[in-house]
C-alpha cells in the first residue's frame, strides 16, 4: 500500500504574492533603484514557497511584492482616487512591516491587476477574526 499523493498542479500560473519583513522568515534584500520597490527577498518562508512552487511540486509562478498602503488597516493609508498623497509612495518602506496593511492587499481591495494580490506570505498570526477571511493551513 503506498502513500504517495496526488499534488494538485496549477500548471505554471503565476501568482501576485504580499510579503511582510520579518528577518529571518522574510528578509528585503534589495531595492531597485530606479523604482525605490525592493527586487530581491531571502528567507524561510521564501525558501518555503519555492519549494512549494517548483515545476515538480505545485507548478507556479509568482511576483512577491511589499504591502502596498491601499488597504484599510495601513497607516497611514494611501487613497486610489487621490491625486496627490502628500509625498507616500505605494509599497514603500513606510509598509514593509505593516502585517495588517499586507493582509489587506488580500482581503481589503477589489480584485484588479493593478494593486490587489492573491496571497500573504510571513509571519502570521491566526486570530478569530482572520479565520472569518482567510483559509489557513496546519504547518
Amino acid at each position: 500500500m503506498s502513500d504517495v499523493v496526488d499534488l494538485p498542479r496549477l500548471g505554471g500560473q503565476t501568482f501576485k504574492i504580499t510579503v511582510a519583513e520579518e528577518p529571518g522568515f522574510v528578509n528585503f534584500d534589495g531595492v531597485d533603484a530606479s523604482t525605490g520597490r525592493v527586487n530581491s527577498f531571502s528567507g524561510y518562508c521564501i525558501d518555503i514557497l519555492d519549494a512549494i512552487s517548483r515545476s515538480d511540486r505545485a507548478d507556479f509562478k509568482y511576483e512577491l511584492l511589499t504591502a502596498s498602503g491601499y488597504a484599510e488597516k495601513c497607516v497611514p493609508r494611501l487613497d486610489t482616487n487621490a491625486t496627490s498623497d502628500g509625498g507616500l509612495v505605494p509599497y514603500s518602506d513606510t509598509y514593509y512591516a505593516q502585517y495588517n496593511c499586507g493582509q489587506g492587499d488580500v482581503t481589503d481591495l477589489p480584485r484588479s491587476d493593478d494593486i490587489s494580490t492573491d496571497m500573504y506570505l510571513s509571519l502570521y498570526y491566526v486570530t478569530p477574526s482572520r479565520l472569518l477571511v482567510n483559509q489557513f493551513t496546519i504547518p
